[in-house]
């Protein structure tokens, strides 16, 4: 490999660990604070869609390593190598790289798209005068209160930086309904609803909703 081609892998490399995710944090923690404290103070409504659900951090991560993947074998299998080291050697590690990427890759748009089953078509209104949250799901309408939820079953993988979870709310009368971390506005509902007397965490390393 030349130089020039050596310094553009290390370029890239750097951005994917360390610029990348960084900035993706940064906006994702602002975007979870709005949506977390302000139905405390005043009415607001959540609801997303697919186009703006798809171009969450995540997904957005999800397809830069895709990008980066496809790069890294093009330039494995194109290289042209001018030192000792053998072709296939170059063409393995890259390769190695790629795969790993792709991975990761395929684990966040799994989960995603796993969560998007149970989070389209949802609205959460939050009416703090009357300390209520409206959940209004594809099946049915929920009006909770103070009170109403009998247990809350957390499900998730608790990373720190590749966090994924769902909630299973248990209602007093036998309904349940799922809420997903990927929910605008479910971080507010557990702050309306946080003296909720049966809370369970339980941890998964894969946190699929089946």
């Amino acid at each position: 490999m030349t130089e020039f081609e050596e310094f553009i892998l290390v370029l890239i490399m750097v951005l994917v660990i360390v610029i990348g995710p960084l900035l993706l944090f940064i906006a994702a923690a602002l975007r979870d604070s709005n949506q977390t404290y302000d139905p405390l103070y005043k009415p607001r409504s959540f609801h997303i869609t697919g186009k703006t659900y798809f171009l969450n951090g995540d997904c957005l991560f999800a397809y830069f390593l895709i990008g980066i993947a496809v790069f890294l074998i093009y330039v494995a299998i194109t290289a042209k190598i001018t030192d000792s080291t053998p072709h296939w050697q170059v063409f393995t590690a890259l390769s190695l790289v790629a795969l790993m990427m792709g991975a990761l890759a395929y684990y966040l748009l799994y989960l995603n798209i796993n969560y998007w089953r149970h989070t389209k078509d949802t609205t959460l209104s939050f009416d703090p005068g009357h300390k209520t949250v409206t959940v209004h799901t594809p099946e049915q309408k929920y009006v909770i209160r103070e009170g109403d939820i009998e247990q809350v079953d957390l499900v998730s993988n608790f990373h720190t930086k590749l966090y994924y979870g769902y909630f299973t709310v248990k209602l007093k009368g036998g309904n349940e309904l799922i809420l997903t971390d990927n929910m605008p506005g479910t971080g507010a509902f557990f702050q309306y609803f946080r003296n909720t007397p049966h809370y369970y965490r339980h941890y998964q390393r894969f946190p699929i909703i089946k």
